[in-house]
């Protein structure tokens, strides 16, 4: 736990005993020497070491190289294989990719996008986080609307349906957290400051550096704009080609990548090409 966290905590609890105090349940001076002075604050902060969360960066192909998507064991993908993927291209947190539903994938202008949106057993975290995101053409060539569509086949409503929700807040995101922090150990590429949330943080990043307007990538997000310009005048946003154009300027090699809809096609010279199996 951070120093400032601990430090609220502790002046929240202050606060709880100098009420005490003015009904004279407790002395006055109780807490006097269990608060950090401004001095002991500063020096425990100065000293802390720095767990702030980081994008995967150039960490991400060594993630993309282990087991689950170079060689997965038997026929279903691993349960980390597509939420990784789909929040590394889409910038999804956590609970919006593993509460989709099969409703959720749908077309505008022709442009595949996914709809994060409130229903029957899904969370958001604020208004703002409703919103649409064109699909990345890496997922489409991984097969990720093929999975869909076998979803929808067999009349299922959720995308994954397998992760269970945990007790406390009947979150799926609760159970899937230790997946994904138990598969990063036993992989070999645990970091405590690159977290599931930091591949939403690397879709930001990549955006940012090539020069995307903050206004578009607050919509990508779902973030709030703040602007009342924005908000009031345009609550729609630039047209949804834009957005897909921002969103396809994102460049992660997936050419390691095993996918049970992907199939190697042709080798020409050194360079291997693939076909998605199915329909196209």
């Amino acid at each position: 736990m951070k120093v400032a966290t601990v430090y609220r905590h502790l002046q929240a609890i202050q606060f709880v005993f100098r009420l005490a105090a003015d009904y004279k349940a407790v002395p006055h001076d109780l807490m006097r020497k269990v608060l950090w002075t401004t001095k002991q604050l500063k020096k425990l902060k100065a000293e802390e070491k720095d767990m702030s969360r980081l994008a995967w960066g150039d960490k991400l192909p060594d993630l993309l190289a282990t087991t689950a998507f170079v060689s997965p064991q038997g026929g279903a993908p691993h349960a980390v294989f597509w939420p990784t993927l789909i929040s590394a291209h889409a910038g999804l947190r956590m609970e919006e990719v593993l509460q989709l539903k099969t409703a959720d994938f749908d077309k505008i202008d022709g442009i595949p996008v996914i709809r994060v949106q409130n229903g029957e057993g899904q969370h958001l975290k604020s208004e703002a986080a409703e919103r649409i995101i064109p699909i990345h053409r890496n997922l489409i060539e991984l097969g990720l609307l093929q999975m869909v569509e076998e979803r929808r086949a067999s009349g299922q409503e959720w995308l994954f349906p397998n992760i269970e929700r945990c007790a406390a807040k009947a979150r799926l995101s609760g159970t899937f957290t230790k997946v994904f922090t138990n598969y990063r150990i036993t992989e070999g590429v645990y970091d405590p400051r690159r977290d599931f949330h930091s591949l939403r943080t690397n879709f930001n990043v990549i955006l940012k550096r090539k020069k995307c307007p903050l206004e578009i990538r607050k919509r990508l997000l779902g973030h709030e704009l703040n602007d009342v310009t924005e908000d009031h005048y345009d609550p729609e946003g630039s047209p949804i080609a834009e957005f897909d154009e921002w969103v396809q300027s994102i460049d992660i090699d997936i050419s390691g990548i095993t996918s049970p809809y992907r199939k190697e096609r042709a080798v020409v010279g050194n360079v291997v090409s693939f076909a998605t199996s199915g329909a196209a």
